[in-house]
C-alpha cells in the first residue's frame, strides 16, 4: 500500500514518466451509480473496517492500559486517513469515472493507467498478505469475545480454561472453526459466498454499533455527572460524533432492506436480534427472582 501511494503520488506530481494526467474532478458525474449504490459501498467499508476495536482489547491486557489504548487509537485513525482515505483520494485524482471498474480491483486498474506491469499479480498478493493479518487479529479477538462471555456467565464455563501460555484455547478453536465453515463457503459457492457473508456480516455489525453506540450516550452523560474521574479517556466529538454514527447505521440498514440480495440477512438478524434479547430479559428476570442480580451486573461490566 506504501508503494501503491508513492507510485500515485510520483504520477500527480509529474515525477512518473508517461504518467497519465491527473483527472478533472469536477467535469465527473457525482455517485453514477445513484446514492443508494454509495451506502451500498458503505456496507464493504463497515465490513472491511469492524474489528478495529481490537486495539481495546488489547490495551486492556496490556500494562498501561490507558495510555496504550490512547497510542493505539492515535496509530489506527492515522493509519486509516493515509492508507484508506489516502488510497481512495489517489484512485479518484487517477481513474475516470467511466474507466473505474466493477469486477476487478480498482488499485489494479490504477496501476495498469500507470503501465505497471503484472498489477494484478501484485495486488493479489497484497490481498492474502492483508487476508492473514486481519484473520490472525479476528482469531484473537473472537477467542478473547468467548472467554468474555464466560466470565460473564453468558457462555459455558469451559471458554475460561487457558493453556500454559493464557490462550484461550477453546475460543480459539471454535473461532478457527468458524472461520473453516466460512471458507468452506466460499469455495462452495464462490459466486454468491461474498455477498451473503458481507449482508450476514453487516447485519450483525449495525445492531452491535447501534447499541455500543447508545451505550455510550447514557453511560458517559451518567458518569459525568456523578465520576466525572472516571472519563480517564473521552470520545473526540461526542456527542455528535456518536449521532452520526447511529445515523450511518440507520441509513445503511435502509440500503439494505431496499436491496433483494441483503433483505434475507438483515430479517434473520432481526429475529436473532430479538431472541437474543428475549433470552436476556428472561435471565435478568431470573436473577432478580433469586436476589442474584447484582452478581449478575457485576460479571457484565467485568
Amino acid at each position: 500500500m506504501v508503494a501503491f501511494l508513492v507510485l500515485a503520488l510520483a504520477a500527480l506530481t509529474g515525477l512518473l514518466p508517461d504518467a497519465p494526467a491527473a483527472v478533472d474532478v469536477a467535469a465527473q458525474e457525482l455517485a453514477p451509480g445513484g446514492w443508494l449504490a454509495v451506502l451500498t459501498g458503505l456496507l464493504v467499508v463497515l465490513f472491511s473496517y469492524a474489528g478495529t476495536e481490537v486495539v481495546a482489547i488489547a490495551a486492556a491486557e496490556s500494562e498501561d492500559p490507558a495510555n496504550t489504548l490512547r497510542r493505539a487509537t492515535r496509530s489506527v485513525v492515522g493509519r486509516i486517513l493515509l492508507f484508506y482515505i489516502g488510497s481512495v483520494v489517489a484512485i479518484v485524482l487517477l481513474l475516470p469515472t467511466a474507466e473505474t471498474p466493477t469486477t476487478t480491483s480498482p488499485f489494479s486498474a490504477v496501476l495498469d493507467r500507470l503501465g505497471v506491469p503484472s498489477a494484478a499479480t501484485i495486488m493479489d498478493v497484497v490481498i492474502v498478505v492483508a487476508l492473514c493479518s486481519a484473520m490472525n487479529s479476528a482469531l484473537y479477538v473472537c477467542s478473547r469475545m468467548l472467554y468474555g462471555l464466560a466470565q460473564a456467565g453468558d457462555a459455558t464455563p469451559r471458554l475460561m480454561r487457558v493453556n500454559r501460555r493464557g490462550v484461550p484455547q477453546a475460543g480459539l478453536l471454535i473461532s478457527a472453526a468458524a472461520a473453516a465453515v466460512a471458507l468452506a463457503i466460499a469455495v462452495a459457492s464462490p459466486d454468491t459466498a461474498f455477498l451473503v457473508l458481507l449482508g450476514a456480516a453487516s447485519a450483525v455489525l449495525i445492531p452491535l454499533y447501534l447499541l455500543l453506540a447508545c451505550a455510550e450516550l447514557r453511560i458517559r452523560r451518567q458518569a459525568e455527572r456523578t465520576e466525572p474521574e472516571r472519563l480517564t479517556i473521552r470520545m473526540w466529538f461526542f456527542p455528535y460524533g456518536t449521532y452520526l454514527l447511529i445515523a450511518v447505521m440507520v441509513a445503511i440498514t435502509i440500503a439494505m432492506i431496499l436491496l433483494p440480495d441483503f433483505l434475507p440477512q438483515v430479517v434473520l438478524t432481526g429475529v436473532a436480534f430479538l431472541v437474543i434479547l428475549g433470552a436476556y430479559t428472561l435471565r435478568r428476570r431470573r436473577a432478580e427472582r433469586s436476589g442474584q442480580l447484582g452478581t449478575l451486573v457485576g460479571r457484565q461490566e467485568r
